[in-house]
């Protein structure tokens, strides 16, 4: 946000600023391009939120270029995990960001730190070409593709999606982790979406259930969680 804005922004006061700030963080974390940013934004937010951001002066391509920028070890991340992947179809097991990586008969593992594995089946390297050469007017020319298949046909993994898909299933880990204990402490877990728990207990255990939220399991000790939260009558 204060690479786009200049300033710092308030989530709460600087509502248009915090949500193009979080598109940007979010999108561009897991390889967005600038092209998708400015995409993202004109389709999904409101004409308010978009005339914030053109009025900061800052190009769709330059806030990418600024993220990667100021976080230069996620791009590095994606470089690993994608190298990974690769080095496992071909037959050299290894170790990524605490996830082990490796081959079962025909199919891609990602065993994650909980111990569960992502699997991608039949993963191999095919020649394609990049969906991005359309979208910048690049010369279609194939290039080495991990390519896998999945339920809706061939699925692409390249570094940054591996990386997405990493994390995302460890914050699957956290949350079903999280959802166990509520239950067991007798919260009463009814629903989960996405990152979010809902429980059916007296208001009083309302800051029980936060800090349960926040602990992370043995196999995360020392990952930071933060949890908001919110607690009403039914």
């Amino acid at each position: 946000c204060k690479a786009v804005f200049c300033r710092e922004i308030d989530k709460t006061r600087d509502a248009p600023e915090y949500t193009v700030g979080k598109s940007l963080f979010l999108g561009a974390g897991y390889g967005m391009s600038g092209a998708k940013f400015d995409a993202q934004l004109n389709v999904r937010e409101s004409r308010a939120i978009v005339e914030k951001f053109r009025d900061s002066g800052v190009t769709a391509q330059q806030a990418v270029k600024a993220y990667r920028t100021l976080y230069p070890e996620i791009p590095r991340v994606w470089r690993a995990c994608g190298d990974a992947v690769i080095g496992a179809i071909n037959g050299v097991s290894c170790e990524v960001g605490k996830c082990f990586i490796h081959m079962v008969g025909r199919d891609l593992h990602i065993v994650l730190p909980s111990g569960r594995p992502i699997v991608y089946r039949d993963a191999r390297i095919e020649m394609v070409v990049p969906l991005y050469c359309k979208m910048y007017h690049m010369p279609e020319v194939p290039v080495p593709t991990v390519v896998y298949n999945s339920a809706r046909g061939p699925g692409f993994l390249y570094g940054s999606k591996i990386t997405e898909n990493i994390c995302q299933g460890i914050c699957r880990d956290l949350l079903a982790d999280a959802v166990v204990r509520c239950d067991t402490t007798g919260l009463q877990p009814v629903v989960h979406v996405h990152d979010e728990v809902l429980c059916e207990a007296s208001e009083d255990r309302f800051d029980e259930m936060l800090r349960i939220m926040t602990l992370p399991p043995n196999w995360a000790k020392g990952f930071p969680v933060k949890v908001e939260g919110y607690s009403g009558k039914q």
